[in-house]
């Protein structure tokens, strides 16, 4: 494939897909579309973590003892950060990542009632889409 192209979004698996619960065929396929999208020279954009990454945990997937994770340059959270992103911002991962998080028009009362520990989602104002910047060790 042709490594040229100057946007890539990476929803390849998706929140609650995992790279070792695919068949194997598929993780070929996979592993291929991982690969060229790292070696790109255009913007890659992953929804909500990256294809690799736990969206629970932070964990990456491991391939033949090497990480095996699609390296963007922007994440775009929809409606909030996932856990799993956030604690691979803590373990030091992504550093190179523009976050940004996606208005889905949830409502405060929902937040409320199954948001955090806060009780309070992410404050957009009149913007669809914010930008974050992790601060480690700040409460």
């Amino acid at each position: 494939m042709d490594a040229s192209a100057e946007l890539v979004v990476d929803a390849l698996l998706g929140m609650h897909a995992a790279f070792e619960d695919l068949r194997v065929d598929d993780q070929a396929v996979a592993y291929e579309l991982i690969a060229w999208t790292n070696k790109i020279k255009g913007t890659v954009l992953a929804v909500d973590v990256p294809t690799g990454l736990d969206a629970s945990t932070g964990n990456v997937s491991v391939l033949d003892g090497q990480p095996l994770l699609v390296r963007p340059m922007l994440v775009l959270a929809m409606g909030a950060p996932k856990t799993g992103l956030l604690n691979a911002l803590i373990a030091g991962d992504g550093q190179s990542w523009q976050v940004m998080v996606a208005d889905l028009g949830i409502s405060n009362t929902a937040w409320r009632k199954y948001g955090t520990r806060r009780r309070h989602g992410v404050e957009f104002g009149s913007d669809w889409v914010v930008g974050l910047r992790y601060q480690g060790g700040v409460e």
